[in-house]
């Protein structure tokens, strides 16, 4: 009989004064070189995250409690969108690669999003270009 293979890993999980993000499954973690990422977003009262775009990189966004404003400002001709993202009403959005974006909570309501990537994140060959969609309160 075969035995059941159980396999156990920490998860990166990263914490500023925004709020935190875990990187809930990876390549590195499936053994896949193509399969990128998907990690969790938890913010803090009316923080703001991202503020940046990417040239090769691909994301996928959900937020599956609270309410966070989805900021979009196209990196070349300028367009923007706004897309609320509701946690009761959850929607799935592709943000595409020279697309600038912004996230931030509507309410000081705890949020959380999960998101995908088809890139791993390597602060070593970053694809994160900061760009100003949306100004960040300061405290």
């Amino acid at each position: 009989m075969a035995r059941m293979k159980l396999d156990k890993f920490k998860v990166e999980r990263s914490i500023d004064r925004r709020g935190s993000l875990v990187k809930v499954i990876s390549h590195s973690y499936v053994g896949r070189k193509v399969f990128g990422e998907i990690y969790s977003i938890f913010f803090r009262e009316r923080s703001v995250r991202a503020n940046h775009y990417h040239k090769l990189t691909t994301e996928w966004f959900t937020v599956i409690k609270g309410i966070v404003n989805l900021y979009l400002k196209c990196v070349k001709t300028k367009e923007t969108k706004l897309v609320k993202l509701d946690g009761n009403e959850p929607i799935c959005v592709r943000v595409d690669p020279l697309v600038a974006h912004a996230l931030r909570p509507v309410t000081n309501e705890e949020a959380i999003l999960i998101a995908y990537s088809n890139k791993e994140y390597d602060p070593d060959n970053a694809d994160t270009y900061r760009y100003e969609v949306i100004k960040e309160e300061v405290t």
